[in-house]
């Protein structure tokens, strides 16, 4: 019985041995410019250069620029360009937005609305979204409250003819 004993653990420490030499070896570093699992992934040349390097760097997972965008460029690897109408051609380096405003006659928040036009802000919609939502919440109150007034209405019927002798032959209530 303990030769059994012995080898479940020596199996066991030698299982925890392998499992630790795997993960104190870690993943490889990539150089810097590469990504992915075998570093055989170019990052973006529109991500920023690190200050100091020259070099670029990004997440060796994803891609994404460590450092953001060059002018002009926005997204996680950088690979969407901001709206021309941006002034200076800067823009958020997540969404894209226009950071500093827009060239002469764009407006909104792309800047890619002729001054001379309303922007659509959606205000209607969301009004409109919100005026149905009032109405369903209004309209599951009024049929929960006819609802109730049918079963209120039922039992005072019900208790008014079982007090009474009357004799419906198509409605029959147990008491």
């Amino acid at each position: 019985m303990k030769g059994q004993d012995i080898s479940s653990a020596m199996l066991i420490l030698s299982l925890l041995s392998i499992i630790l030499g795997l993960h104190v070896r870690g993943d490889p570093i990539c150089p810097p410019g590469t990504y992915g699992d075998a570093c055989a992934k170019n990052c973006s040349t529109r991500c920023r250069v690190y200050s100091g390097t020259n070099r670029i760097y990004c997440d060796k997972t994803s891609g994404r620029c460590a450092e953001g965008c060059i002018q002009g460029w926005y997204d996680d690897k950088c690979n969407r360009q901001c709206s021309k109408n941006c002034i200076n051609n800067i823009c958020n380096q997540q969404a894209g937005e226009c950071t500093r405003g827009c060239t002469d006659g764009k407006k909104g928040t792309f800047c890619e609305i002729p001054a001379t036009e309303e922007p659509h802000t959606g205000k209607a919609q969301e009004i409109s979204a919100a005026k149905w939502a009032g109405l369903g919440t209004g309209f599951a109150a009024s049929v929960l409250v006819f609802i109730l007034l049918l079963i209120g209405a039922l039992y005072i019927c019900r208790q008014k003819i079982c007090k009474c002798d009357f004799n419906i032959h198509f409605i029959s209530f147990s008491t």
